[in-house]
């Protein structure tokens, strides 16, 4: 945008320039006029607008349709206000200079000194002829009634609130306390008798600091003017509470430019990022400019080491989703990574402006509402205010953290547990002992001590018989999970698993004793059995190791199958008496050589769609260009199109045959498929069909309307070549590589292929079965079992070539349970992905077409087409295959 002003200005023939005002400050429309003045060519004159129209939340200076321009300089023949516009005038509706905009403003600063300087002076050449009004300049002379002898240090500051700081580069608000430290060195740095402070501000608490600072029998003359200020805050409207977001009077337009003016006759500025200040700068080029833009203030890690505030050893965080961990404390600096709700993080004493220093490094903002006096202008601070409605009461009131236990009430806790498992050893209570020096190293892990934590552990190991060291080798793998040693916590883990797994079955084998003793003693005494024992084997499976919580907080395939046959041993009774209940699917292998005739199968179908829908696109174009809109496809692309289309089908049908061909021997059945699957065949070819038409329709799109052809070639474009045509090469390579996982649901492996940290390496350890389960019920248990990967890949590439009945076939019959709900999710949100899309909008242009350009049967035809297409997709993916299995379907031979 910025470019095409320039050229504009500098190759256009125009007779005049309009600057009309846009919705800002005063001098961000100022700085608008000053780049008009500076680009345009010589003897243009530049006319500018400033008469509200009364709509306007930033510029509202004067009544509707007053004239501020001309109330505040004076009219020339080089810029005037716009009475009358010449027809060939050229709108310039906005500043030009990208460094005069907005958070980019602080570069204007960080510019080479010969750059700047340079800048400034064209500036300052060029804006010459904008002369205030005579009434300003008397005013003017008032205030800056000083001499040449005195050193007169201008110092503008802004009020600081959310938006002002979301413009700064720096993102922070200087204190007063900073701008009163460098007006001070700059004042000792000058030998001049009389020294004099003007300051410009629309901050009413600046200018009591600064009283305070600079007293009147002083040896610094403070000088400001009454004008209007604020207080700060936030109004009831949500609106930041500032001088120019409220309705003001030309006389408040007029108390802006006499203080900018005055500031342009100090020597020196002291400023932050502001419209204001850089039209100071760029008119006097001779002054020295102060700004104070950086990240962080003078002296801060001094001030770091003596916090204001206290600091505590640890923080519990609180704020959803996340908090920042950043470089420095402020908002614009480096992001080293984020904390978690529930993590306890612990900091090292130092603290600056509500940030505290984290144990290995980096800083976190404690309160949203107040870091870096940026209310609610960091990422932190807006999140707290647009999540109040979702988030705690703690976050939406802006804390980010709260103090945890202090390092004193950790080394007290440790101590009395320590004690106590000292007391319990000393009695010979061993197992109070471990459950104590468990909660030991706890301790020690949530203080941080990580290594010492590990250590206890192991000392217990040391201490404790290996058919109790269960709940140690679960704590020790936990800390050596929090240390990154996962395949020692592995190690813990499965053999804290193996271990309680042991110990279940002794006691069951106990019991078990306990209860036919007890059976044969009361019926030697004639007595009913009493269920004591069960009553007391259940009290001892309660207090065993909580497998749950352990895979809860160690993710991992190894507990998997173990924790689902626990499940499943505790309803197994309740299952076998229950008549009615359904059974799983058989899951069928699919071979090597299966998937390997599959792979060939799907890549020439993969091969012959896209060249012969290549071919007849290109055939018709040349037709369409022959014959114009009327034209039907020829006899030979319509021919291909039918041959690809009935062979496709007949090939996949043939190929689900095949595949139920395991379903066939095992439970006899003559026929496998119903009449869902019929629907699903139906499907797909109505999607390649549709696709293919719209292919079809592109030639006659673009001789018809260009609009139109744009629309559908981007449409087609978007939703089939890239979600479409792209991951069918990306599975058709994954189909060949082994070791690639990349599916429609793990887009994030697109590139990479496999993800290392997802899963750990080596052989899996497996569980081990529970005492209940014979070895030949192992083979029932699917919902734990490894994941077909062929399987999965098979199965995800003839979803995305719309072979949906193979597609149904193989997640029918050769993927398990846990697998099938993936696939049906990837079909549904595909499917409905492509209707609105795809198919919609491709519909919607065909109506178009027939309406405006011509009645085409072929464009007919293909809305139709996609029209039921859209409707059987949606319908076909929104219900669940597996819904759709009757009683008679599951248990054929009853």
């Amino acid at each position: 945008m910025q470019v095409k002003k320039l050229l504009a200005l500098q190759g256009s023939a125009y007779s005049a320039v309009l600057t009309p005002y846009h919705d800002n400050g005063l001098f961000a429309n100022v700085l608008q006029v000053c780049d008009a003045l500076l680009l345009a060519k010589p003897g243009v004159p530049v006319l500018v607008d400033w008469k509200r129209k009364g709509s306007e939340g930033h510029f509202q200076y004067g009544p509707e349709g007053f004239d501020l321009f001309g109330h505040l300089f004076e009219a020339g023949e080089r810029c005037r206000s716009a009475i009358e516009v010449p027809s060939e005038s050229l709108s310039m509706p906005g500043r030009i200079n990208c460094l005069f905009m907005n958070m980019l403003r602080g570069y204007f600063w960080s510019l080479p000194d010969d750059a700047l300087k340079e800048l400034r002076v064209r500036y300052a050449a060029a804006i010459r002829v904008l002369q205030p009004a005579q009434h300003v300049q008397r005013k003017l002379q008032e205030c800056t009634s000083w001499g040449e002898e005195a050193l007169v240090v201008g110092v503008h500051k802004r009020l600081a609130c959310s938006e002002m700081v979301a413009c700064q580069l720096s993102q922070r608000a200087p204190s007063c306390a900073e701008f009163i430290a460098k007006a001070r060195k700059i004042l000792s740095a000058s030998e001049k008798q009389r020294k004099l402070i003007f300051l410009a501000t629309d901050d009413v608490k600046a200018v009591e600091e600064f009283e305070v600072a600079f007293p009147r029998d002083g040896d610094v003359e403070l000088c400001y003017r009454r004008v209007k200020r604020s207080p700060g805050g936030v109004r009831e409207d949500g609106i930041d509470n500032e001088v120019h977001r409220s309705p003001c009077a030309e006389a408040d337009a007029e108390d802006a430019l006499i203080d900018a003016l005055a500031l342009s006759r100090c020597q020196h500025l002291v400023c932050v990022d502001s419209n204001l200040a850089i039209y100071v700068a760029l008119l006097n080029p001779e002054m020295q400019l102060h700004a104070l833009s950086s990240i962080l203030p003078e002296g801060w890690e001094e001030a770091a080491e003596r916090p204001e505030e206290v600091v505590h050893a640890s923080y519990e965080v609180v704020f959803a989703p996340m908090v920042f961990v950043r470089k420095g404390p402020s908002t614009a600096t480096e992001l080293l990574g984020a904390r978690k709700p529930g993590e306890i993080v612990y900091c090292t004493g130092r603290g600056f402006d509500g940030w505290v220093e984290l144990e290995g490094g980096g800083w976190m903002l404690v309160d949203g509402a107040r870091g870096g006096k940026q209310p609610l202008g960091s990422i932190e601070g807006l999140a707290v205010a647009a999540g109040a409605t979702i988030l705690t009461r703690n976050a939406a009131a802006g804390i980010l953290l709260k103090p945890a236990f202090e390092k004193q009430d950790f080394d007290k806790a440790l101590s009395a547990w320590q004690s106590a498992a000292e007391a319990a050893r000393q009695i010979g209570a061993h197992d109070i002992w471990l459950a104590l020096m468990c909660e030991v190293s706890s301790l020690q892990q949530q203080c941080g001590k990580l290594h010492l934590s590990e250590a206890t552990a192991t000392a217990m190991l040391a201490e404790v018989p290996q058919r109790r060291a269960a709940k140690a080798l679960l704590r020790r793998g936990l800390v050596r999970e929090a240390l990154g040693d996962l395949n020692g916590a592995r190690q813990d883990l499965s053999h804290a698993v193996a271990e309680n797994f042991m110990d279940l079955q002794a006691q069951e084998k106990r019991s078990d004793g306990l209860i036919s003793d007890d059976k044969r003693r009361r019926a030697h005494h004639g007595c009913s059995f009493s269920g004591s024992f069960l009553g007391r084997r259940h009290s001892r499976s309660e207090s065993n190791l909580d497998l749950e919580d352990l895979a809860s907080r160690y993710d991992t395939q190894v507990l998997r199958e173990y924790l689902l046959e626990q499940e499943e041993g505790s309803t197994r009774q309740r299952q076998a008496e229950d008549a009615e209940q359904a059974t799983l699917p058989d899951v069928c292998d699919l071979r090597q050589r299966c998937f390997r005739r599959i792979r060939v199968l799907l890549v020439v179908n993969f091969l012959a769609y896209w060249s012969t829908l290549s071919y007849c696109g290109y055939a018709y174009y040349l037709r369409v260009e022959e014959a114009g809109t009327k034209a039907l496809p020829p006899m030979d692309v319509a021919l291909a199109c039918v041959f690809l289309l009935g062979t496709q089908a007949t090939l996949e049908l043939a190929a689900a045959v095949c595949l139920t061909q395991p379903v066939r021997q095992g439970d006899g059945r003559s026929n496998p498929f119903s009449s869902w699957d019929f629907l699903a065949w139906l499907a797909g070819a109505g999607a390649r069909c549709s696709m293919l038409l719209d292919a079809l329709c592109l030639p006659l799109m673009k001789r018809g309307s260009s609009l139109l052809f744009l629309l559908s070639a981007s449409t087609f474009a978007f939703a089939i070549g890239v979600f479409v045509f792209a991951v069918q090469l990306r599975l058709l390579f994954g189909m060949f590589c082994s070791r690639d996982h990349f599916s429609y649901d793990k887009p994030d492996l697109f590139f990479k292929g496999r993800d290392s940290s997802g899963m750990m390496e080596g052989t899996p350890i497996a569980a081990r079965p529970p005492a209940h389960r014979e070895e030949e019920d192992t083979s029932d248990l699917r919902l734990g079992r490894a994941m077909p990967v062929n399987t999965i890949k098979a199965a995800n590439f003839a979803h995305f070539n719309d072979l949906a009945l193979l597609h149904l076939v193989l997640r029918r019959h050769y993927l398990p349970i846990s697998c099938q709900e993936t696939q049906e999710f990837t079909m549904s949100i595909t499917s409905f992905s492509r209707c609105f899309c795809e198919d919609v909008v491709q519909c919607s242009l065909k109506f178009f077409f027939i309406m405006d350009c011509q009645v085409n049967l072929l464009v007919l035809f293909s809305l139709l087409v996609s029209i039921g297409q859209a409707v059987g997709s949606c319908f076909y993916a929104s219900t669940s295959a597996m819904d759709l299995r009757t009683s008679e379907e599951a248990n054929p031979n009853d």
